[in-house]
């Protein structure tokens, strides 16, 4: 994921100096950096899609994620569709469900780890007490 957002900075970055309107070269350097960035983006929802376990949440950011992409790539210049704004919007739309469903599974897997390691710790603790308390009863 860290690099995709490396990708994701660099590339908004590269967008705003490559004005598609400025010309040609401006147009297809644009669509070229737009591309990678979509790529970088699905790329790492696929990976996380596969990863995470299946919910209505998880499936329904990648099926947004995917109509937005593809309203985009019919909008691209000569294509069927005007609708490249909104096919962008959605698309990001779904990239940050997605990760929001990431962290969410993440965070959630990382708490239970740490009650986990807690209940051991206390256990462990409880049952040195109960050791040294013993050994108190014998000695005395």
């Amino acid at each position: 994921m860290a690099i995709c957002f490396r990708v994701v900075g660099a590339g908004a970055i590269l967008l705003l100096l490559t004005p598609y309107t400025a010309g040609t070269f401006f147009n297809w350097a644009h669509m070229t950096i737009g591309a990678t960035f979509f790529l970088a983006q699905m790329a790492t929802s696929a990976y996380m899609y596969i990863k995470l376990p299946k919910d209505f949440w998880l499936s329904s950011a990648i099926l947004v994620q995917l109509l937005g992409g593809i309203l985009a790539m019919l909008s691209l210049p000569d294509n069927l569709l005007a609708l490249m704004l909104q096919g962008e919007v959605l698309f990001q739309i779904g990239f940050a469900l997605l990760v929001n469903r990431t962290l969410k599974v993440y965070l959630s897997h990382q708490g239970s780890q740490q009650m986990h390691s807690a209940a051991t710790d206390d256990s462990l603790s409880l049952k040195f007490e109960e050791s040294d308390v013993s050994q108190q009863k014998r000695n005395c």
